[in-house]
């Protein structure tokens, strides 16, 4: 139950006796404490002054190699990728959205960025959902011959010169903007990056249409993903309507995949969805990123899980020990 709350400070949390499963969370409390990600993250773990953070991929070298640190992680749903405008610039023709496919080495993204922590994303459904299609394969597509030779034939002998956006001052989309910079150039794409404040995001890149493309991140709710289907393909998406990427070819697959939970029924429908993205280029899904969580091991016990997805919490079965 909240007991108080500090805007951009804290949020603090005690124990709700009438809980009907409370034995299964022994903490009294917690004390959600705002700290910049990062470095001073990771500072914060190892000089005790909190138990427990959400780790970024940077930070993870030297987090594991501490002994009084423990380490959780936990295979997501929550994918980096790349959003493609799709109703102006060079995006709008879908031979160049498909060469682009070809032009990103997913493997080494993951292996240089996440420690090799995630999985390579080859299509917006990892492999252990219901969603997931056999049929794409898990083959690598990295092949800059290949997509040099689809933009030359798309009327595009030189290349193709676009603005990347990436949201500014987060160390790990620095990181692998520069990667994919470097990797774009083999294939015949100049990917021009410019940085804009998160706090901008939203009206610079949405509404004022800035960028061809973004470094992205779609955060899902668990193994349920029609939502981010929703938002990114559907007219009632407000990234779709940003970027020009409504199809009406998934609108139907995904609002019958919307009308149930069932695993059985979703998956077939979900798999039609990955089928289309791919084919048509819609978006550039990188790396299935790892939820990884830290703590000190001296103030924590039990069983640390790392959440399923960003944004949440799984405290189930922790204590903090006397």
């Amino acid at each position: 139950m909240l007991k108080s709350y500090q805007q951009g400070s804290s949020i603090v949390l005690v124990k709700n006796p009438k809980y009907w499963d409370s034995k299964a969370y022994p903490l009294g409390g917690v004390d959600f404490t705002q700290v910049t990600q990062g470095p001073e993250a990771a500072t914060a773990l190892t000089s005790g002054a909190v138990d427990m953070i959400e780790v970024e991929p940077e930070n993870y070298p030297q987090l594991k190699g501490d002994p009084n640190i423990g380490i959780s992680v936990t295979k997501s749903y929550d994918y980096m990728d790349i959003e493609l405008r799709q109703n102006t610039g060079p995006f709008a023709n879908e031979q160049v959205r498909a060469a682009l496919e070809y032009a990103v080495n997913r493997a080494a993204l993951n292996q240089v960025v996440f420690d090799g922590l995630g999985e390579p994303a080859y299509q917006p459904v990892p492999s252990w959902s219901p969603g997931y299609s056999k049929s794409l394969g898990v083959s690598d597509p990295y092949d800059p011959t290949k997509a040099k030779a689809m933009l030359k034939a798309a009327g595009f002998p030189k290349g193709v010169s676009f603005s990347l956006i990436i949201p500014s001052g987060d160390a790990t989309y620095a990181r692998a903007a520069a990667l994919l910079q470097q990797e774009l150039a083999a294939s015949g794409f100049t990917a021009n990056l410019q940085q804009i404040p998160g706090s901008d995001l939203l009206t610079d890149v949405y509404v004022k249409k800035q960028g061809d493309a973004l470094l992205s991140e779609e955060l899902s709710n668990g193994p349920d993903l029609t939502n981010s289907f929703e938002a990114l393909f559907e007219p009632s998406g407000f990234p779709a309507q940003a970027f020009g990427s409504v199809n009406q070819q998934l609108t139907p697959l995904i609002v019958q995949a919307n009308g149930s939970l069932s695993p059985s029924q979703q998956g077939p429908l979900m798999q039609q969805i990955d089928k289309t993205v791919m084919q048509q280029g819609l978006l550039v899904p990188l790396v299935f990123m790892p939820s990884i969580v830290a703590y000190n091991k001296s103030r924590v016990g039990g069983t640390v899980t790392a959440p399923i997805g960003q944004c949440r919490s799984d405290l189930a079965g922790i204590y903090i020990k006397k």
